[in-house]
């Protein structure tokens, strides 16, 4: 039968064993699935019976094995074949018919592989003999990364940058991520942007709420006391982009505006002050602890208009309908 993940088996096949070595085929309950996705049983007995089951039908014939080529020969009732070695590791089996392209007998070790998934089985010894890493975004995505030397000492996710990043198909072949995205990593506060199948940023994010409890991430951004240093980081809502928005805000009293890159233009804190008097104010601003020019009064909703000092300060400000229009320097 004709199978559909021959690239993949020519990947692994530096990790196969001989055929000589038939303690890893001889007695074991090898299955295969064809084309009609109906199962028939092989068992090869070391003294050269070979048992066939389909069905429940228990059909016997002889097996030999030829080192001189590399192949077996199967005597059944339907004829004789000559099969020659492909694949072998006690798991999987696989075989060709001699002298065609690509017929193959692909026998699964059903107590090792019960789903008899060969190419699941197939990607899993390639990941394992090659290295690779497995890099977790949420409960159905992984993407495939090279380990490096220094990864075993530091980590998988200690430098990410320049490696290649793969993910699997359908036929459970090993296909670079060619696209031009985010990926956050799952579990971490860490994040990737892949270009053309390579890593080109690796870096941590911070995480923000709204009140509706929608998510938001900025990339490479500062953590609350630092909030209005966030200016021309990238801003994701719930793991995309969000270009070209005005006054997004989060818990905590913070929020930003941003450009059609989804870069961050503008942030906004919103900070507590106590005029001189004892009234206190909420004011959202772009800067901690400060006062500026077009700073908005949150509370008390209605100020009258006119000017006021902040208490056990030197600063001073002139408002109408709750902007701050000018601000100043005073003594009293």
């Amino acid at each position: 039968m004709k199978i559909y993940y021959e690239s993949l088996l020519n990947s692994v096949k530096r990790h196969t064993y001989k055929l000589e070595k038939q303690s890893l085929f001889v007695n074991t309950p090898w299955v295969l699935v064809d084309q009609d996705n109906e199962e028939q049983k092989f068992i090869f007995k070391r003294n050269g019976e070979l048992i066939l089951s389909k069905n429940g039908v228990v059909t016997k014939g002889n097996w030999e094995y030829l080192p001189e080529a590399n192949s077996l020969i199967i005597e059944q009732s339907s004829g004789t074949i000559l099969l020659n070695e492909t694949y072998l590791d006690g798991n999987v089996l696989i075989l060709k018919i001699d002298g065609t392209a690509n017929s193959y007998y692909p026998l699964a070790n059903s107590n090792e592989i019960p789903d008899l998934n060969i190419p699941k089985y197939l990607l899993g010894k390639k990941l394992e003999k090659e290295d690779f890493g497995i890099v977790k975004l949420d409960a159905d995505t992984d993407l495939l990364i090279p380990k490096s030397s220094a990864d075993a000492k530091y980590g998988l996710y200690y430098n990410m940058k320049g490696k290649p990043v793969y993910t699997t198909s359908d036929s459970y072949e090993l296909t670079s991520k060619n696209d031009s995205q985010y990926y956050l990593i799952s579990d971490q506060t860490k994040y990737i942007h892949v270009k053309n199948g390579v890593i080109g940023v690796s870096s941590n994010y911070t995480k923000y709420s709204d009140n509706h409890l929608t998510e938001y991430q900025i990339l490479d951004g500062l953590k609350s006391f630092r909030f209005d240093e966030n200016v021309g980081h990238t801003l994701l809502r719930n793991k995309q982009l969000y270009p070209n928005q005005k006054g997004v805000f989060f818990q905590g009293g913070y929020g930003v505006d941003t450009d059609e890159n989804s870069k961050i233009i503008k942030c906004y804190i919103e900070n507590k002050f106590k005029i001189k008097g004892g009234q206190a104010l909420k004011i959202r601003g772009q800067k901690r602890d400060e006062i500026h020019k077009n700073d908005i009064i949150l509370e008390p909703r209605s100020i009258p208009n006119g000017k006021y000092k902040l208490k056990n300060q030197f600063r001073s400000f002139f408002c109408e309908e709750n902007i701050i229009i000018k601000t100043g320097f005073s003594l009293f």
